[in-house]
């Protein structure tokens, strides 16, 4: 027991076993050091101890390196694993709960945000929770897996390789990946999440604007939603989609249309009176995107002076680089304060402009988009997707399917009028346009009629008119002849005659009347509503 203790005493004195000590033991029979002298008989036991260690301790760990890192554990903070080559923080700096087990990593936290206090100043902070295994890794906040990553931004989790994680609370997954703005998410080799709240999923994908959804191999939304490989989504909201019962895309008419001429009058005279507010709007929006972007060069600064120690001249370029940055970052900074006051709920103006918005995209919900588009394909590459599986929808904004069309379709066919035909083999004349009844309670049937007298009807062809049933009139193709005839009764025919009268039952007249080459008429001054114009022509 007592040579037990000798031995525990003896190692945790960590007395360092010489050539020179052993040699000293050899001629006097004992060990000294500065502190104390060992006997043969506690040499004995620590040999014994070492040789148990030997045979029953860990085996195939290694660390090999000439660097000095890590070297001597340190003195400050608490609960801290470092295994490897690693730095954590400048020396004598306190360190609380991290993890570090590879070589070559370095972590270094910094105060950089700009405050009143020290603006013109960058403090190391106190590493506090990262978690890096791997080798190379830079990191300032969060965790980092893998290799040669950069996790810069707040909470960010990185599992990958030469990626860049520079948003806060953003995750990255890859290889060659990148994440900016907040909550920004890329996984996928070289996939880019390049702004607030995007998703770039799958290879080579992009995510570009605040939003913006990519999913797919080389998938890119500039905005909106971007599905499958190649995709492109480009298209901003706004859009009125096509209504062939309005026969237009001019809000104010489908507003009439829509029976809210009145509410889209009244959103159309706040956003009129507004025009002030919605500029500053706009300078807001604008100020945040430069907060963005001044975020976005500190952190790509920040890269440098965890990456090199304090007398590097890189270390001082982006030290310099940081302080220039921070000066701008308070100046746009104030502006977003007084802006985002003017920008608020909270001011009664522009809580009117917001219900106005709501107001006006009340209107157009079913017509117009309110947002960017999601898209399937991409025009510029041709490639174009069916959507399947879609159930059939049942509210004015949901998307309608195949099986509904049919229905639709059905119903028209059986709603459809039936003998009834005309056919101007693509010579237009007056009624074209379904305007030739101009009279009040008029009604006028066929090509070239027109009626301007009060409750007249008129059903005529092209100066050829029919009252009865089973009557025809027949022409040649190239001439075209029935033209000017007139027939009253019943089963009465004409063919290739122009100029005839039939009053009665069962008759037929052909090849009466010389031929008319129709073409050359129309186009010619003919007016076929004008008897006069139309008897000049026959000659």
């Amino acid at each position: 027991m007592l040579e037990e203790k000798s031995v525990k005493h003896w190692l945790k004195r960590k007395v360092k076993v010489t050539e020179a000590l052993l040699v000293a033991f050899l001629i006097t029979g004992g060990i000294a050091s500065a502190e104390e002298t060992v006997s043969k008989a506690e040499f004995d036991a620590l040999s014994k101890k070492v040789e148990a260690l030997e045979k029953n301790g860990t085996n195939y760990v290694t660390i090999l390196s000439t660097s000095e890192e890590n070297k001597v554990a340190p003195s400050e903070g608490s609960d801290v694993v470092n295994i490897g080559t690693n730095q954590i923080g400048e020396k004598n700096k306190k360190k609380y709960d991290v993890t570090v087990v590879g070589t070559k990593n370095k972590i270094k936290k910094f105060r950089i945000i700009p405050d009143d206090v020290k603006p013109d100043s960058i403090e190391e902070f106190y590493a506090c929770g990262e978690t890096v295994i791997g080798n190379g890794n830079i990191v300032a906040n969060g965790v980092s897996i893998g290799r040669d990553n950069i996790a810069i931004g707040s909470r960010g989790v990185v599992l990958g390789e030469d990626s860049k994680n520079y948003g806060d609370r953003s995750i990255n997954i890859g290889y060659l990946t990148e994440t900016y703005g907040t909550d920004s998410i890329a996984m996928g080799f070289s996939s880019k999440a390049l702004d607030t709240s995007t998703l770039a999923l799958g290879g080579y994908t992009q995510a570009k604007t605040v939003g913006a959804i990519a999913i797919g191999d080389r998938a890119i939304a500039e905005k909106g939603v971007a599905l499958g490989y190649e995709s492109l989504a480009d298209r901003s909201g706004g859009e009125v989609g096509y209504y062939p019962e309005f026969g237009t895309t001019e809000r104010e008419a489908i507003a009439k249309k829509l029976g809210k001429e009145a509410e889209y009058k009244e959103t159309m005279k706040v956003f009129e009176t507004s025009k002030e507010l919605i500029e500053k709007e706009r300078e807001y929006y604008s100020v945040i995107a430069k907060r963005e972007e001044y975020q976005k060069q500190l952190n790509e600064q920040t890269v440098d002076l965890i990456k090199y120690n304090k007398d590097a001249q890189e270390y001082k370029d982006a030290f310099a680089k940081i302080l220039e940055i921070k000066t701008q970052y308070k100046e746009n900074e104030k502006k977003e304060l007084e802006l985002g006051k003017i920008v608020s709920t909270a001011n009664p103006e522009y809580k009117k402009l917001e219900d106005a918005r709501s107001t006006y995209g009340n209107i157009f919900g079913a017509y117009s988009s309110t947002m960017s588009a999601v898209s399937v394909g991409n025009e510029k590459k041709g490639i174009y997707r069916q959507i399947t599986g879609v159930a059939a929808g049942s509210k004015d904004t949901d998307a309608v399917n195949v099986a509904q069309l049919k229905s639709l379709n059905t119903k028209v066919d059986k709603g459809a009028s039936h003998y009834y035909s005309a056919n101007d083999m693509n010579h237009h004349v007056d009624n074209f346009n379904n305007d030739g009844a101009k009279g009040l309670f008029s009604t006028v049937a066929g090509p070239g009629s027109t009626i301007k007298q009060t409750n007249n009807q008129m059903f005529q062809g092209a100066t050829s008119s029919i009252l009865g049933s089973f009557n025809t009139i027949d022409a040649g193709d190239k001439e075209f002849d029935g033209v000017a005839n007139s027939i009253v009764g019943v089963a009465n025919t004409t063919k290739d005659a122009n100029g005839s009268l039939i009053f009665g039952a069962g008759n037929k007249i052909t090849n009466s009347y010389r031929g008319v080459d129709f073409t050359k008429l129309n186009g010619n001054g003919l007016n076929l509503s004008n008897s006069q114009s139309v008897a000049e022509a026959l000659g």
